[in-house]
């Protein structure tokens, strides 16, 4: 059974969120592709027996039953498994606003937590039980928008919701069947901050290959959120590239130090010598005792 939405869905307070979602059933070798919305996050769930072979990017839990990912990457990202069977799937959600995750929990009937610094959030949460579906997913008592598959007898729940966050206080519950719940705070800001140092302090920065002032090292950009790529470039250098997701309203620390094929080389000498000190020493432990009995025979 495959099924695949793209379509806004209904939430409490009208944010336009927007998911897409992909079912696969699966037996052997599986690869699954994510197609993560623009400013989206994504959950990726394989439930099945004997899951081994577990690929692809930010694994939050792995058993020989069940692997949850988390994708925050644009575009199609792709995770492998092998199973004699298996149900697997993923959730993609995006309210058009900054969303940074704050919480990752996984195996309860019942989560409660403690939001600060977001009056709003998403929240993404899978659900697989044998022989019959989950029983919902729940926000504070409100149902949660949700959609199930299933395969050989095993049920795979995907579900979303976006709310408010009341006196701080957040309970995600669930009634049966093994559950993981990912919960994205919703910033208002659409500018977000990186802020660091770079060594040596004289660079060229592009950001997503677009040139960027810094002075003295000192980095201190305001971006719009979403994720970007930090390449630093100098003369006499190796060039470096690092990936951060900025979110609005949130400082994103960024602080390198390049390396040049000068520090290089003499790393890789230190190394080599480090090798040759122990080849030595390993001879040496051969040659003595050698040598001693050569000695002792002579003298006989």
């Amino acid at each position: 059974m495959v099924f695949i939405s793209a379509t806004p869905i209904p939430t409490a307070h009208a944010l336009d969120t927007v998911c897409t979602h992909n079912f696969f059933s699966t037996h052997g070798s599986t690869n699954i592709t994510v197609a993560n919305v623009p400013n989206g996050d994504a959950v990726v769930a394989a439930y099945g027996t004997n899951l081994t072979g577990t690929k692809g990017h930010i694994i939050f839990f792995s058993s020989p039953n069940m692997s949850i990912w988390f994708d925050q990457v644009p575009g199609g990202l792709t995770y492998s498994y092998t199973s004699p069977g298996a149900i697997s799937g993923y959730i993609s959600c995006s309210t058009g606003l900054s969303q940074e995750i704050i919480r990752a929990l996984f195996s309860q009937h019942r989560y409660v937590t403690t939001i600060s610094n977001y009056s709003q959030v998403l929240i993404l949460a899978t659900c697989t039980n044998k022989g019959v579906q989950c029983n919902g997913g729940a926000v504070n008592g409100v149902a949660m928008h949700g959609i199930t598959s299933s395969y050989e007898n095993m049920f795979l729940s995907l579900y979303w919701f976006v709310t408010n966050v009341t006196g701080n206080q957040l309970s995600v519950s669930f009634s049966d069947g093994l559950s993981s719940v990912f919960i994205f705070g919703i910033s208002t800001s659409q500018v977000g901050y990186v802020r660091g140092t770079v060594l040596p302090k004289q660079v060229t920065l592009l950001v997503n290959g677009s040139p960027t002032t810094i002075t003295d090292g000192i980095i201190n950009i305001s971006l719009h959120f979403g994720t970007y790529n930090f390449t630093f470039l100098r003369k006499g250098y190796y060039n470096l590239s690092v990936v951060e997701v900025v979110y609005g309203g949130v400082v994103t620390p960024l602080s390198v130090r390049m390396g040049s094929p000068v520090e290089y080389t003499l790393a890789r000498l230190n190394t080599l010598l480090g090798y040759a000190v122990i080849v030595l020493v390993i001879s040496l432990a051969f040659i003595v005792p050698f040598r001693h009995l050569r000695s002792t025979r002579k003298r006989k």
